[in-house]
């Protein structure tokens, strides 16, 4: 085999990073160099500083000063986010408003060793179902100058939206009212609520989050929206099995009410045949959902990084469209997803949307291309029909010249 070039080497993760995802230590290393850029590009520097402090390679001092130097960034924005969500919590508690936490600095607490170790870009917050119905309100508190504000409602009713971003103070948030979101409205909200649990936060106070199995099949089911590109996300995915007595049967009810079973049985398969750990497998139905699946999400555009996230990012449609039962459902929605309201088609194309360049904005992208496709048609029949006007005009001129 040829030498990898720099740029492969960073798509892909080093060799290394495999086993420290998969809780096995640090492994001998020659060259730091491509391994902590591999590290940066998937996610995991936290969890390699981490093992390097434990270490004693040749090279630990250099690599030791660049993560730890990475490591004081990440650590100052964490602190944000947890002062930010002490802040908006104070907000929905003068509202009434009950919320849960997910993902982010949440998952970190809960299944990571320190604080940075799990970079995150933002809050995951899920609003209670029975709190839907406020959701213009919520806005209204949070960011009362967000494009959206007073619209949210009808375009969350209708199925156009099943989150929000928002800032608070600086802070982004990630609004959920359907934490699934994979394109169609999720059969258990009521059930992941009720299942929520409680954690304390740095600041003393208390917040729901998702319980173990909800997370578990949360984070593989986020696996699939990201195009399996960071190892990180299987990090997360390992961790909470190993952590967690997971109530199976719970879980196996969540899967089966929102017909993901596909989706998240071969997810992690892949995740344990990817790391190499030796938990349990899922057995998977084989048929025509299965195939696509695995053509779709095949081994060469996995672990990509950022490359994924550009060239494969419109795959998450394809979970719906794969939900067990649920097929007709999802070739209803995105028919009518072709036709946005008038204010979301606004927004996606406004510059507020666009600084985010995050999962709502993308999850919406696809009225951004019936807006072009509109767009480009109008002009070519525009082009035809100035040829037509033209072809006649010089028709009549000649007729004219022949009287």
């Amino acid at each position: 085999m040829g030498p990898v070039s720099p740029h492969r080497d960073v798509l892909r993760p080093h060799p290394a990073l495999f086993d420290i995802a998969a809780g096995r230590g640090l492994p001998k290393v020659s060259d730091p160099m491509p391994m902590l850029r591999s590290a940066m590009a998937h996610g995991m520097s936290g969890l390699l500083l981490t093992e390097v402090e434990r270490t004693d390679q040749s090279w630990s001092r250099l690599v030791l000063g660049l993560l730890r130097a990475r490591q004081v960034t990440v650590e100052a924005w964490h602190q944000r986010l947890w002062n930010g969500l002490d802040g908006i919590l104070a907000v929905f508690d003068d509202m009434g408003v009950e919320v849960a936490i997910a993902k982010g600095v949440a998952a970190e607490a809960r299944w990571y060793s320190r604080l940075g170790e799990r970079p995150c870009n933002d809050l995951d917050l899920l609003i209670a179902p029975s709190d839907l119905h406020r959701i213009d309100d919520i806005i209204a508190a949070v960011e009362p100058s967000h494009p959206l504000c007073g619209k949210t409602r009808r375009l969350a009713e209708e199925g156009f939206l099943q989150s929000i971003d928002l800032d608070y103070c600086g802070v982004p948030i990630d609004l959920h009212w359907d934490i699934m979101k994979i394109g169609i409205p999720s059969r258990n909200c009521e059930a992941i609520w009720e299942r929520t649990v409680s954690i304390g936060l740095p600041s003393g106070r208390s917040i729901r989050t998702l319980d173990p199995g909800t997370s578990w099949v949360h984070f593989l089911v986020h696996l699939n929206k990201d195009r399996f590109r960071r190892l990180l996300g299987f990090v997360d995915a390992a961790r909470v099995y190993e952590h967690e007595e997971l109530d199976h049967d719970a879980v196996d009810r969540l899967i089966a009410g929102d017909g993901i079973k596909t989706c998240v049985d071969v997810s992690w398969n892949i995740v344990v045949s990817t790391l190499e750990l030796s938990f349990p497998t899922r057995r998977t139905t084989p048929g025509i959902q299965s195939l696509i699946w695995h053509y779709a999400w095949r081994p060469s555009i996995r672990l990509r990084a950022q490359d994924s996230k550009i060239r494969y990012r419109h795959r998450q449609y394809l979970i719906a469209l794969l939900s067990r039962g649920r097929t007709i459902e999802a070739i209803r929605s995105w028919v009518r997803g072709r036709f946005p309201p008038a204010e979301l088609l606004a927004y996606v194309h406004s510059e507020y949307a666009r600084r985010w360049g995050g999962e709502t904005v993308s999850d919406a992208s696809h009225s951004r291309l019936w807006s072009l496709t509109i767009g480009r048609l109008w002009a070519l029949f525009g082009r035809r029909r100035q040829v037509a006007q033209m072809a006649q005009l010089a028709g009549h001129s000649t007729q004219s010249s022949g009287k």
